[in-house]
């Protein structure tokens, strides 16, 4: 769509372009996927720089709007959304709160060895139990996300409803029941390929990309509170912010 171009000394150009794109996205003119039309063609729209429209698409590329393929071109996302540190402690798995979520499960399972380690439990013994909560996210209808969250006994023993097939803010509720608060996130991520789980529940392929994230949230004494893990399908865009406190 052709839109009006200030060039006084107010907005700078390149941003007017990315809130004109940015509203198109947002309206539908160009879809989830859509190819974008070429720099040259958005520099002859408006009349600027081809530098003036890279400007732009950086910013739209900052916000997780569009993906970039070299000198192929621009593309709208396909599915995007936005998280947050708190979005994260607010939904399972970390799902974004504009996602609608299908809670798989909540159920109390045998204790993995790897999530033993991870939550100071000795899964070795016979009767090491964690409660074990499992999501898909979705967006536009679509599956994007799936995700699992594991706690352990005085966790989920101070706070039952991790045992509800509900969606629930889990290191709030444990910090309500059990009164002990989660401070700091240690976090890894892996790119692979889905397994059979998450091939289903994504609807993609078996052997498809994905990206894995795992994640433990602890105590200011270091006790672990939650073990998360989360797999997002390839072609899927997750942007966010994370406060930062430098303690001056």
């Amino acid at each position: 769509m052709m839109h009006e171009i200030d060039r006084g000394p107010g907005r700078p150009v390149y941003r007017q372009i990315a809130d004109q794109l940015r509203k198109d996205i947002a309206e539908g003119v160009y879809a989830p996927g859509e190819k974008l039309p070429s720099m040259a063609e958005l520099a002859a729209r408006w009349q600027v720089s081809h530098q003036t429209v890279a400007n732009a698409v950086k910013v739209l590329r900052g916000e997780a709007l569009v993906i970039t393929r070299g000198s192929a071109g621009v593309w709208a996302s396909r599915r995007t959304t936005s998280e947050s540190a708190q979005d994260l402690a607010d939904t399972q798995g970390g799902a974004s709160p504009s996602a609608q979520v299908e809670i798989l499960s909540a159920q109390v399972v045998t204790c993995p060895a790897y999530v033993g380690d991870l939550l100071g439990i000795n899964a070795d013994g016979a009767n090491a139990r964690v409660s074990r909560r499992e999501a898909v996210a979705y967006r536009r209808g679509r599956p994007y996300r799936l995700s699992v969250s594991w706690a352990a006994p005085w966790a989920y023993g101070a706070a039952p409803e991790l045992l509800q097939p509900r969606l629930v803010n889990g290191l709030r509720a444990i910090a309500r029941g059990a009164g002990v608060e989660a401070t700091s996130e240690r976090w890894y991520f892996e790119a692979r390929t889905a397994d059979e789980r998450e091939a289903r529940h994504l609807q993609i392929q078996v052997g498809d990309p994905v990206l894995a994230q795992a994640s433990v949230w602890s105590a200011q004494d270091h006790t672990p509170v939650e073990y998360r893990e989360a797999v997002v399908a390839c072609g899927e865009v997750i942007s966010g912010t994370t406060p930062v406190d430098l303690g001056l």
